[in-house]
């Protein structure tokens, strides 16, 4: 899906619409890869491998409901 520009494009317009965009485990690699998120605003979670991975400073925890953007490790 990281791969994928067209679920790139979805999950973009999706969310610039400002609706509610989730990833679980591995899932916010494929939103950090498109760039689903504004500067470092958002807090994230993933599974530990990809927090290694993927994230750029991005502050992190546990779960994180984080306005339309709701990430999980499980």
């Amino acid at each position: 899906m990281a791969a994928s520009p067209e679920v790139g494009q979805i999950l973009t317009k999706h969310y610039q619409d400002g609706k509610i965009v989730a990833a679980i485990c591995a899932g916010p690699r494929v939103l950090l890869t498109h760039k689903i998120r504004i500067d470092h605003k958002h807090t994230i979670t993933c599974y530990p491998t990809v927090r290694k991975e993927s994230t750029d400073g991005e502050p992190y925890k546990l779960d994180a409901p984080d306005h339309a953007i709701c990430y999980s490790k499980h």
